[in-house]
């Protein structure tokens, strides 16, 4: 997690403070498609083991989604376009059926 370097902790309780090296994140939740758009509605989220709210969440996110389109990057909540003509994604047990 590069990032981590780049932002000064604000406190001893911070949780930045204990995020290093080579770390695997985890979200978990729902996706809607509808129209073309996307939409994650987030159920729950991880740094390896230890489950983290959504804000520390969200500024991972923002960090590694920071574009000169969007310099303050993604927010979870925000719909999204779908790429490549794609209308609809179908999300079934074992299976995502596209419609473009």
């Amino acid at each position: 997690m590069r990032w981590r370097k780049q932002k000064a902790p604000t406190s001893l309780l911070d949780p930045m403070n204990y995020l290093m090296g080579r770390l695997s994140v985890t979200a978990v939740g729902r996706l809607r498609t509808a129209n073309g758009v996307g939409h994650f509605d987030l159920e729950s989220s991880s740094v390896g083991s230890v489950p983290i709210p959504k804000i520390l969440l969200q500024e991972i996110v923002s960090y590694y989604s920071r574009s000169p389109e969007k310099p303050s990057g993604i927010g979870l909540d925000d719909p999204f376009a779908l790429p490549a003509r794609i209308r609809e994604i179908q999300v079934e047990r074992g299976q995502a059926i596209i419609v473009q």
